[in-house]
This record gives C-alpha cells, structure tokens and sequence, in this order.
C-alpha cells in the first residue's frame, strides 16, 4: 500500500529549484487589490457624497451632514470665515480636515482625532 505523497518545500522532484505553478505567476496581472487610496481621494470621495446637488461646493444646508459626520464643531468666527463666499470648496474641507486633525480609514469614516 502506498502512502499519500507529502507535501514539501524543498526543491521539487526533479531536483531542480521549486517552481511557481502557473496559477501563482498569473497572479500579478489579476486586480487582486487596489492600492490604498490616499487620504486626498477618500476625503474628496466623502467630499461629493456631502455635495448633494454636484455643485462642487458645500452649502449652508450641505455643511452641517458633513460637520456632524466627522463630529466638528465651528466657533461663529470659524463658521463665517468658510461662509463668507457663500460656499465651502474641497480645498477649505481639506484644510479643515487638517485644522482638526482628523484622520479617516478607506471608507472615509473619522479614525482618530
């Protein structure tokens, strides 16, 4: 009776080194994962979810989803700085981001403050 073969990551059975099979050299031309967004494109993602009109800004009725979303609270100063064109663009979110040092995960949700 013979046993099962054992597997073994030694060299293979023809003495030569071990090979990759065919599947594994496949592997790198497949999208297995794509590379990690940067926080840039997350939050400029959140960014236009918030938008809910794609007017490329946050208005007034836009502004307070995104402030309570990422638990922000401006002072009145703060508040009518962003406001005083009327709009609040990608460029003042960032910047905001920054000033409150939020840091966000893939999906764009507040991982540390």
């Amino acid at each position: 009776e013979m046993s099962p073969p054992t597997k073994s990551l030694g060299p293979s059975s023809s003495g030569g080194p071990l090979t990759l099979s065919p599947v594994v050299k496949k592997m790198p031309s497949m999208k297995i994962a794509t590379a990690p967004k940067s926080r840039k494109e997350i939050l400029r993602k959140k960014f236009d979810e918030f938008d809910d009109n794609g007017s490329g800004w946050i208005d007034e009725k836009e502004i307070k989803e995104l402030l309570d979303f990422y638990d922000i609270e401006l002072t009145m100063l703060e508040y009518n700085v962003i406001f005083s064109d009327n709009h609040f663009s990608f460029e003042e979110f960032l910047e905001l981001m920054d000033h409150h040092e939020i840091e966000v995960d893939e999906q764009g949700l507040k991982t540390a403050r």
